[in-house]
């Protein structure tokens, strides 16, 4: 809307200018964004070297022809 000389702020005004301060103060405390928590992170982590764990078992388990694995020839 813009600025007009000669009139106040609406009260929608000054929710918007308060919502817009807040996101400022937030941005200054956290500049990239949200972090994960410790615990969160701990979870992440575990999950992601299962999956690798995983994934290496598999390849030698197909490496040793336990099982077959497509695309991999023994």
């Amino acid at each position: 809307m813009g600025f007009s000389p000669g009139h106040g702020m609406t009260p929608n005004d000054w929710l918007e200018t308060e919502a817009r301060r807040e996101e400022r103060v937030q941005r200054a405390d956290n500049p990239y964004g949200r972090e994960m928590s410790p615990r969160s992170r701990r979870f992440a982590g575990w999950i992601l070297g299962l999956a690798a764990l995983a994934l290496v078992a598999y390849a030698v388990l197909g490496w040793l022809g336990i099982m077959s694995v497509p695309g991999f020839n023994a």
